[in-house]
């Protein structure tokens, strides 16, 4: 995003399909998470599948946020335009293998984000997904 310095962690399972048949899983995290929150519960379910299974990205989206473009920053347009297309590239990802969850506000942001650009994830998915409070978008 524009004036910030942001990250994210992207895990790789030990057996990769070649490279543009790779799946990969976008990662939202909820309030107060950051782009290392699940690393370890997810790195201990690819060992039950073996080596086997998506790369998965964890991008950095706030503290507080719902990963909506809103006035503190452009969230969503940072994950399309930025995280997706770098992840993509690097790691040979199959386009068409693309899925996108989050838990808590990560949860309602996989929703959000799904919404404004269909046709661009294969599976999408929420964790108690959190609402805003008021009606309509949070600012």
């Amino acid at each position: 995003m524009p004036g910030r310095k942001l990250g994210f962690n992207v895990i790789v399972p030990s057996k990769l399909p070649r490279r543009g048949h790779r799946a990969l899983l976008v990662y939202l995290h909820g309030r107060g998470g950051y782009e290392g929150t699940f690393n370890e519960a997810v790195l201990r379910g690819f060992v039950r599948l073996h080596g086997r299974g998506p790369l998965v990205v964890f991008p950095a989206g706030g503290v507080h946020g719902y990963w909506h473009n809103r006035a503190d920053g452009r969230w969503e347009d940072w994950v399309m335009d930025e995280v997706l297309p770098r992840v993509v590239r690097r790691y040979g990802v199959d386009p068409h293998k693309i899925a996108i969850g989050g838990i808590s506000m990560g949860g309602f942001g996989a929703f959000d984000i799904a919404l404004h650009n269909p046709g661009r994830f294969c599976a999408v998915g929420g964790h108690s997904p959190a609402p805003p409070h008021e009606r309509g978008r949070p600012a």
